[in-house]
């Protein structure tokens, strides 16, 4: 047996959605345009256009990515940021069962 919804209901259903797929399109459409300028060719991104889809795939900026100095400084933070997880995991896992006894 089905319970019809009253038009209240109904219409605080309809605006829930559209206010949350605003929400969504504000948050996931500037990450959709920096992964399309990423495989987008230099002149392409030149201009004012905001890219939604690229006009021409392209590799070279990874490239020119793994062959610049960045990948040291990302390795670098990947290790610091994975010991200081595992130096404070170190620490805390016995302290915390050390408390709870």
């Amino acid at each position: 047996m089905k319970i019809k919804e009253s038009k209240s209901r109904m219409l605080f259903r309809i605006v829930n959605v559209i206010i949350l797929a605003l929400i969504c399109a504000v948050v996931i459409l500037p990450i959709w345009n920096v992964i399309v300028t990423s495989f987008a060719e230099d002149k392409d991104v030149m201009g004012n256009a905001y890219l939604l889809w690229p006009r021409s795939l392209t590799l070279k900026n990874y490239l020119r990515v793994f062959k610049s100095g960045y990948m040291k400084g990302f390795v670098n933070s990947l290790y610091v940021a994975v010991a200081g997880t595992v130096l404070s995991m170190l620490f805390t896992i016995p302290l915390g069962y050390a408390l709870s006894q």
